[in-house]
């Protein structure tokens, strides 16, 4: 039969019931569930080691806006695996990267861009790196991270956080009632 594919939340083609849709605590204009739905696959081919899923979502707005459903409202996902080590980072445990509350996850924040070594201060890089080399800002990982480490280490990245944090709070200030 070959690798299928199949789901009890939708039925294939049709739109994701509510309860599968982002909910609005998360800001984009959703108003849905925000449940995984139920996926279940079989037959994979030998050797797969992960899946990688992707929706068509025809309201997301990355398209061109001409019909082409490759360029309207569609989202390509590929995936790699990424060893660390291959880049120059050491390896992390889930608990090490684990943030907390807001405090906690802002002073990790400030400590990455402080230029502290950490497991926080790595992702942070191999995130950054990921999104220089999406962009082509840079034609690999490694120059990516080279990049970041420099803007970490000259101070640069610090001194955006603060200009984010000042016009931030600045908007907020000004969005609050006269007293």
């Amino acid at each position: 039969m070959g690798f299928t594919v199949t789901s009890n939340s939708f039925k294939d083609g049709d739109y994701l019931p509510n309860d599968f849709i982002l909910s609005a605590d998360f800001g984009f204009g959703c108003a849905g569930g925000n449940k995984s739905p139920h996926l279940r696959w079989s037959d994979a081919p030998a050797g797969t080691k992960s899946f990688a899923v992707t929706c068509y979502d025809p309201d997301a707005p990355t398209g061109s806006g001409d019909g082409d459903p490759i360029g309207d409202g569609a989202v390509s996902v590929e995936v790699y695996r990424i060893d660390p080590l291959d880049l120059g980072l050491a390896r992390a445990t889930l608990d090490e990267l684990r943030g907390g509350d807001a405090a906690v996850n802002a002073e990790a924040i400030r400590r990455v861009v402080a230029g502290d070594a950490s497991p926080h201060r790595d992702i942070a890089l191999l995130n950054s790196a990921a999104a220089l080399t999406v962009i082509g800002r840079v034609p690999d990982l490694a120059a990516g991270i080279a990049l970041a480490c420099d803007l970490v280490d000259s101070g640069r990245a610090a001194r955006v956080l603060d200009d984010f944090i000042r016009v931030t709070n600045e908007a907020s200030e000004a969005e609050r009632p006269a007293q």
